[in-house]
């Protein structure tokens, strides 16, 4: 009997020390789980500083794989196109601050607005001091007065929680401002240093487009959607600098086909029809090259890209495609997701 009984607190202590030991090693785990979510935060936050653009230059920055471009110049900062993950793309970067000065539509398409709150919410969380800016074409004032409707609620929660002096109410709303009223008055913002003109598109079939031109330090940027084409950036180089920078999505017609194709074989007939239909109109490489050569800019920045590459892979076939369709050109070309104007000279 003692046999057994001592046999039996033996394999029970063993038992014992076992649990203890999964115990501590589940724990450890744990404990190096979080170990290393909080290097990879004390990474994010190093990489997020904010860098003073250069003084001299206009700095375009993508913030996004959809439509999305920070312009910074003259110690003014706008955002280009409000695409989904457009806030969380600026914050990684360091460069949602409180000195926001707008956001500019080159249309109403979803592409550019469903980034919309974010912006507007993080940019007052960031210390905007007046209420955000939105320069778009005409219905703009209708789709920020349903984005204040909806998010009035919100507002007030967020105010009573932090606190008017942190979030006050009266400046977290959206203000509107129309940009295509007035077809002999291009001009929407002016510093004394940096310049915006907008010019309506004339030859687009979705609508109202804008395309806007950014004049600072001799140097102008030119940045539109989809449907502008030659006639309307040739109007829009008017009164600017001699060669200005262009900045333009382009979509591959042999990617978006094997997106819809591989739908169809998934079984999403229906669904593939609308998979790539709102890019469908975008300019090809080969066309935004021709279009360079055509006005003859200094260089052209292709962003957003459809489909936006999400690998390195992807990337290198962008790379690809781009080189073999715009060879014959002599124009500087930059693909928008792999790059950065802070890399290159302007």
């Amino acid at each position: 009997m003692s046999q057994f009984v001592g046999r039996f607190v033996i394999i029970s202590a063993l038992i014992a020390v076992v649990f203890l030991a999964l115990g501590y090693l589940l724990v450890g785990q744990a404990g190096i789980r979080l170990s290393k979510f909080e290097q990879a935060q004390a990474s994010h936050f190093a990489n997020a500083k904010k860098e003073a653009p250069p003084l001299d230059e206009i700095v375009v920055t993508p913030c996004a794989q959809g439509a999305c471009l920070l312009v910074q110049a003259g110690g003014r900062e706008f955002i280009v196109g409000a695409s989904s993950g457009a806030a969380d793309g600026l914050l990684q970067k360091g460069l949602l601050t409180e000195n926001l000065d707008g956001v500019i539509l080159t249309d109403l398409s979803s592409s550019q607005i469903e980034g919309l709150i974010g912006i507007r919410d993080r940019s007052l969380e960031a210390g905007r001091k007046s209420m955000l800016k939105v320069y778009g074409p005409s219905g703009v004032e209708r789709v920020i007065e349903g984005l204040n409707a909806m998010l009035e609620t919100s507002d007030v929660d967020r105010s009573v929680r932090y606190g008017q002096g942190i979030l006050p109410f009266d400046v977290a709303q959206a203000e509107a401002i129309i940009v295509d009223v007035n077809p002999e008055n291009h001009n929407i913002f002016d510093s004394g240093v940096l310049q915006i003109n907008a010019y309506p598109v004339q030859s687009t079939l979705m609508g109202a487009e804008v395309l806007y031109r950014f004049d600072y330090e001799e140097k102008s940027l030119i940045i539109g959607g989809c449907g502008a084409r030659l006639v309307d950036v040739n109007t829009a180089k008017e009164g600017g600098a001699e060669q200005p920078m262009l900045v333009l999505p382009v979509a591959s017609k042999a990617q978006l086909e094997i997106i819809r194709e591989q739908a169809k074989k998934a079984g999403l007939s229906r669904e593939s029809r609308f998979a790539t239909a709102p890019v469908e109109h975008c300019l090809t490489p080969s066309g935004l090259g021709n279009l360079a050569g055509a006005t003859q800019v200094s260089g052209v920045v292709a962003s957003p890209l459809y489909p936006a590459p999400n690998s390195i892979a992807e990337q290198k076939i962008w790379k690809s495609e781009f080189q073999s369709e715009t060879k014959n050109s002599n124009i500087d070309m930059f693909l928008g997701q792999i790059w950065d104007s802070r890399s290159v000279a302007n």
